[in-house]
C-alpha cells in the first residue's frame, strides 16, 4: 500500500497510530514523559494530551449524520497524567473505529460538519493522519526513539503539505519570481510550483529551467519538512539539500 485510498485504509493506520501512541506512553518512565519534544515548550506528555482530543474530535464529526447534531468534544486539561491520555486514546480509539465500520467508500467524498467548518471526509481523515502520526513523531523524538512513517502514511502527510502551503504560506518571504519545486524518492514526485502570486501542485514542463529538484525517501522528506528532523539528515547530496532548505523557508511551521 502507497498511499491511503479506502475507509479500511484510514481505519487501520489511524487505529495503528492511535495504538502506537498509548503504548510508547505506557512504556516510558516519568523522566522520558518529560523530556522536551519537537514542539517548542512542550514535553512529552505535553504532546500526548494535545492530541489525545484528535481521534475524539474525528469521531465526532463522523458520528454526526446519524446523531442529527455534532458533539463537541472538550481537550484535556493540563493537569492530565498518563493514564488520563491513554485512556482518552483508547475511549476515541473505540469510538472511530465503530464510526468508521459504519462507512462506505462513497462517505469519503461528502462534507463534515467539524469545529472549522465543513470538510470533505477524505481531507478530514487525511488531517487527522497526518495531526496523529505528526505528534506520534514528535512523542519518538522526545522519548530518544527513532520516528518512522511508512509510505502510504507518508504519501497523505505530503498532500496535506502540499494544501497547507496553498492555504497558509506567508507572504514573506516569498520566491521573487515563478519557480517549481519537484521532490522525488526516484519512483514518485510531488510538486510545488510558485506562478508569481500563488503556489499550487501543479506539475511543472518537463523542460522548464526554473525547477528546484531533489531526491529523498518520502518519510525524511516528510520529517525535514515539518522540522522534525535536520535537512542534512534527509538528503547528502549538497544540491538537493539547499533546494530542501531554500523551499522550507517558504513553508508556515517550525
Amino acid at each position: 500500500m502507497q498511499t491511503l485510498t479506502s475507509v479500511h485504509d484510514y481505519r487501520q493506520t489511524l487505529l495503528a497510530e492511535i495504538s502506537a501512541i498509548g503504548s510508547m506512553l505506557k512504556h516510558a518512565d516519568e523522566h522520558g514523559l518529560e523530556q522536551a519534544s519537537p514542539c517548542a515548550g512542550w514535553s512529552v506528555l505535553d504532546v500526548a494530551r494535545h492530541v489525545e482530543i484528535t481521534p475524539r474530535v474525528l469521531a465526532d464529526g463522523l458520528e454526526a449524520p446519524a446523531l442529527g447534531a455534532v458533539r463537541t468534544s472538550s481537550p484535556l486539561p493540563r493537569s492530565a497524567d498518563r493514564t488520563d491520555v491513554t485512556d482518552g486514546l483508547s475511549a476515541g480509539a473505540v469510538r472511530l473505529r465503530r464510526a468508521l465500520e459504519r462507512m462506505e467508500e462513497a462517505d469519503l467524498e461528502v462534507q463534515l460538519a467539524g469545529p472549522v467548518g465543513p470538510m470533505q471526509c477524505r481531507k478530514a481523515l487525511q488531517l487527522a493522519v497526518t495531526e496523529i502520526a505528526l505528534h506520534r513523531c514528535d512523542i519518538a523524538l522526545g522519548l530518544r526513539l527513532e520516528p518512522e512513517l511508512s509510505d502510504a502514511t507518508a504519501t497523505t502527510m505530503l498532500d496535506v503539505i502540499q494544501a497547507w502551503l496553498l492555504l497558509l504560506a506567508a507572504s514573506d518571504p516569498r520566491p521573487a519570481q515563478p519557480l517549481c519545486y519537484q521532490f522525488t524518492n526516484g519512483t514518485s514526485s510531488w510538486w510545488f510550483r510558485f506562478d508569481g502570486d500563488t503556489w499550487d501542485s501543479t506539475e511543472c514542463a518537463a523542460d522548464s529551467t526554473n525547477v528546484c529538484r531533489a531526491t529523498a525517501q518520502r518519510s525524511r522528506l516528510v520529517l525535514a519538512l515539518t522540522g522534525r528532523s535536520q535537512i542534512e539528515q534527509t538528503a547528502t547530496n549538497t544540491t538537493d539539500i539547499e533546494t530542501l532548505r531554500q523551499f522550507k523557508s517558504y513553508l508556515p511551521g517550525p
